[in-house]
């Protein structure tokens, strides 16, 4: 029996296809519309499964002969695919001479995570110049002290909660604050730091999860005080944190147009960091952005380290004058 023949033999398949077919489609355009409800928001997070989805939809569709089903569902999976592909451009490279690399590290730790030596030893395997560290209650900030020699300057706000955060440095930070960016009642951390004559700020935030229509507005509200923060600054900054949205988020896209940020994702494809647990439903909510003055050199994805997110670690340096 020919796998034509099979399929004609079996509608039944035929309808399944066309059933996950359309479920991908209409996830696929809800997700553009994340402006109008938080749950069509949740749509935009799953590019990449619709995109896989849907290609597997329509090559089995045309073993079946049906080609105008397979026609729809592979311009959907075009349309996701150009939305994947835009994390594999990079943005224009800005003048300016180049300062020494640095590095930093975003980590959430998960607060429940008991794998201190894990955690602890990604940061001494990729030795960056600073960490920032979410969900981090007293137990955690107690372990970090192991590292402490390393990194002798802590900015510190630890909470029972997910959202205690603490900003690892080898350097001393020229100045700190903790926000409450939004007035949502959760830490952000803001310091400044001076290397080789050149000020820039590192930017720690973490928003609440849109689990429901008030969480969800939360986050959307801290995500858009983002660009008032950051316009207030006077160096170049580096933004790091769960933002509990992904790339194709309308409220994602919003942050970086109004605040001019750039994403460092560009240029380096889908970095999926959460849940580690669920690798098919993977998606890419832990970021980095940065402003004009900064160089982003690389961006890599860690290993596993008992959290529910990987870690994000960025190489990056500073731009000052041409020289002339």
């Amino acid at each position: 029996m020919t796998k034509h023949s099979f399929f004609r033999k079996k509608p039944g398949v035929v309808g399944l296809l066309s059933a996950a077919g359309t479920v991908a489609t209409i996830a696929s355009i809800a997700g553009l519309a994340g402006q109008l409800s938080w749950v069509l928001d949740l749509a935009s997070h799953f590019r990449v499964q619709y995109f896989v989805t849907l290609v597997v939809v329509a090559t089995a569709l045309v073993a079946t002969r049906s080609y105008r089903l397979a026609g729809l569902f592979s311009a959907m999976a075009l349309l996701n695919l150009v939305l994947v592909l835009q994390l594999y451009m990079g943005t224009p490279s800005e003048p300016g001479s180049q300062g020494r690399p640095l590095s930093a590290m975003l980590i959430n730790v998960h607060s429940s995570n008991t794998d201190h030596a894990a955690v602890l030893a990604g940061i001494k395997r990729h030795d960056p110049d600073f960490v920032l560290i979410q969900e981090v209650n007293q137990r955690w900030s107690e372990a970090l002290n192991a590292i402490k020699d390393r990194y002798p300057h802590v900015v510190s706000k630890p909470r029972e909660d997910n959202f205690g955060m603490v900003l690892l440095s080898k350097d001393a930070p020229l100045d700190s604050n903790i926000l409450d960016v939004g007035n949502i009642g959760v830490p952000t951390i803001l310091a400044k730091f001076a290397l080789d004559g050149r000020a820039f700020f590192i930017l720690g935030t973490h928003t609440l999860p849109p689990v429901g229509s008030e969480y969800a507005r939360m986050r959307d509200r801290h995500l858009a005080e983002i660009p008032r923060v950051t316009a207030g600054l006077d160096a170049p900054v580096v933004v790091l944190g769960d933002l509990n949205t992904s790339p194709w988020s309308y409220h994602f896209r919003k942050l970086i147009r109004e605040s001019g940020l750039r994403d460092a994702s560009r240029g380096h494809g889908v970095q999926t960091t959460w849940p580690t647990h669920l690798f098919p439903m993977l998606i890419p909510i832990d970021h980095c952005l940065y402003s004009s003055g900064i160089k982003i050199l690389d961006k890599e994805i860690g290993g596993r380290n008992g959290s529910d997110h990987y870690p994000v670690i960025v190489d990056f340096s500073l731009l000052g004058p041409q020289p002339d």
